[in-house]
């Protein structure tokens, strides 16, 4: 194993890369840093984030700054060095303040029409505030029609789901670290519909210590932004994070691009651990060679391998249901009158309330019902089954079981090169992580991902859409603000409805309630029945909501810091028939619109729906549920 003389190189600097334009909302003022709406977008994506957005800004000083190479989160790097691959456009508070909006919508045109000449692809975006009517949205989007871009309108969800703000979570017009949710989950609907990346690159720290390299084990892009924070993208941060639920009037300081500062060569600190996520421009399949250069850093370098043992193996059985008890005990030998299971004689191994499960396993597919005739135990001479397949060993582990472990990399020729026998085992179709584990604090100056390969990569790339349930509601009590709107819902606990702390709600709520793995919301759904199953969509309004933090207390008190994981795992339960089919969308610390595609199956007419969460406790205020139109 040796690094080779000809690959190609991953580096920030070719990383795909989304570029935002805009002005202080954009920048964010009043975040902990990590936190602003921009760096939320990007913890959860495959493509890099950069931050091109200004304070008081205009497209008009946008494109000015990009023209004259004028850098805003590194004292080098501008838009013409950050060469982004997609350039999102939010930005009409300050414009509209100095020019109207004929104006406006030209000083937008000449920005895009540079920033295409650059290389980026136009992304059009309205903001949270809706004081500018209609035409805004018109304009905006006939812009987007003009240049055959993408267009994103949050502007009806803010609506619904701004709620009364409050003060302390906000400064002015500024939102804070967590009325900016606002921004970053509407706008993450739109994005999360982006093609892959061709290839990117991202660095993360972790979030607490680990006494396992396995801890670190993590499949989707949730489960790492869980278990890591990503390095800093370009943004403006509270000065006092103690501040973070108390920014009005609050410092500031702009946070330094640390990407920007890896693409310049420059130092960017760690301890103990670095995660380095890597988006190739090959599919693992057409991967020859991948190695990791870290310069001159020398480390413990491991990747994960997805078919590296221990993991459950499953013991074969042949399973014979039974409809009662034939007293039937482990040892007792049968044979069948099934022909398939000639000179067969089993021997139980395991017996359920359903099936008896016998070894030998013959691995012959066969459904046949029959008989067992007792050779030789305590149970029943004769046992009718109505069925026989394949069975499993009860003492496989429930749930999803963990896939692979981290291996070690050797460090050779300066590389941490992966075997290349282990390339398909080690790359997640086009994604590899490399976790970098050095005791203490380290520096990483250098950091480029060596490949070569065919490129045979599947990119799928559809317009942004928003799907919209029009169908008739069919909730009867959707929602659940005092106790006559509760009436219609059931509760595993007695459940009441309040005004949280902040007394902020969605749109026509008078109240919320809270839920958890202990206290779900039921609620039984009848319907038409129908010979073809039929779409539909649920739509719950809901946010995690940590205890608001008062400046003056104790500050290990607080839950939104610049390591925590801000958010909470809502829970939709769907019960057809007794069998309960569960999914799971993350909300963060404002209220958002959570959209769940469902099914309603033919030749049913009712489903009994759950509402709850897994981890933190989540304020629900509402919920809906409507057919699709196909």
């Amino acid at each position: 194993m040796e690094s080779k003389k000809a690959y190609k190189v991953l580096d920030i600097a070719h990383a795909d890369k989304i570029g935002f334009i805009g002005d202080s909302y954009t920048e964010s003022h009043f975040s902990v840093e990590g936190k602003a709406y921009i760096c939320k977008l990007s913890l959860f994506s495959d493509y890099n984030y950069e931050n091109f957005a200004k304070s008081g800004d205009t497209y008009r000083g946008n494109l000015d700054r990009i023209r004259k190479h004028i850098p805003i989160y590194h004292d080098k790097l501008s838009w013409t060095d950050i060469r982004p691959k997609f350039a999102f456009f939010v930005s009409y508070t300050n414009d509209l303040k100095y020019m109207d909006e004929e104006q406006y919508l030209n000083d937008l045109r000449a920005t895009i029409e540079t920033v295409k000449g650059l290389g980026a692809i136009p992304i059009i975006a309205t903001e949270y505030h809706t004081n500018f009517g209609p035409g805004l949205q018109i304009g905006l989007k006939q812009i987007a029609q003009e240049y055959d871009c993408e267009f994103v309108d949050i502007i009806d969800d803010v609506n619904e789901t701004r709620g009364t703000d409050f003060v302390p979570f906000w400064s002015g017009t500024h939102p804070g670290t967590r009325s900016n949710h606002l921004l970053g989950d509407n706008i993450e609907v739109y994005l999360n519909q982006l093609p892959r990346p061709r290839q990117s690159l991202k660095l993360f720290r972790l979030r607490e210590k680990f006494k396992s390299i396995d801890e670190l084990i993590f499949n989707t892009n949730e489960e790492r932004a869980r278990l890591f924070k990503e390095i800093n993208v370009g943004h403006n941060c509270l000065v006092d994070e103690r501040r973070v639920d108390d920014v009005t009037s609050a410092e500031h300081a702009p946070v330094t691009s640390e990407y920007l500062k890896l693409q310049n060569g420059e130092v960017v600190e760690f301890e103990d651990v670095a995660l380095i996520s890597a988006v190739l421009p090959s599919s693992s399949l057409g991967l020859e060679y991948v190695a990791l250069d870290l310069g001159e850093v020398e480390a413990e370098v491991y990747v994960k391998d997805i078919l590296k043992a221990p993991y459950p193996t499953p013991t074969f059985y042949q399973r014979f249901d039974i409809e009662e008890d034939y007293g039937v005990k482990v040892g007792d030998t049968y044979i069948s009158d099934n022909p398939h299971f000639k000179d067969k004689i089993f021997t139980v191994m395991e017996v359920t309330d359903e099936a008896i499960l016998a070894l030998p396993y013959p691995r012959i597919a066969t459904n046949i019902p029959g008989n067992l005739t007792k050779v030789s135990g305590e149970g029943a001479e004769q046992i009718p089954y109505p069925y026989t397949a394949i069975g499993f060993s009860n003492d496989y582990p429930r749930g999803k079981a963990q896939v692979g472990h981290y291996i070690k990399l050797e460090h050779q020729d300066g590389k941490y090169i992966i075997p290349k026998e282990l390339l398909a085992r080690t790359v997640d179709y086009d994604k590899v992580h490399f976790i970098v584990t050095k005791s203490g604090k380290f520096d990483l100056t250098t950091v480029n991902v060596e490949w070569d390969g065919v490129e045979d990569k599947v990119y799928k790339s559809v317009h942004f859409e928003k799907k919209k349930a029009k169908g008739n509601e069919m909730i009867p009590y959707g929602l659940m603000g005092n106790e006559a709107q509760l009436k219609g819902w059931k509760s595993s606990k007695e459940i009441q409805a309040y005004v949280p702390a902040d007394g902020c709600l969605p749109k026509g709520c008078l109240g919320s309630v809270e839920v958890f793995k202990e206290q779900k919301l039921s609620q039984v759904i009848g319907y038409s029945m129908d010979e073809e199953t039929r779409d539909a969509q649920v739509m719950i309004v809901a946010r995690y909501f940590p205890e608001i933090f008062n400046p003056e207390d104790d500050y290990s008190k607080c839950k939104i810091t610049k390591s925590s994981y801000d958010y909470a795992e809502l829970c939709l339960d769907m019960v057809y028939n007794g069998k309960t089919f569960t999914q799971r969308k993350r909300v963060g610390m404002h209220w958002k619109k959570v959209n769940f595609d469902v099914v309603l199956p033919a030749y049913t007419d009712c489903v009994e729906l759950r509402i709850y969460s897994e981890g933190h406790k989540v304020q629900v205020a509402k919920a809906s549920m409507k057919t699709v139109e196909r």
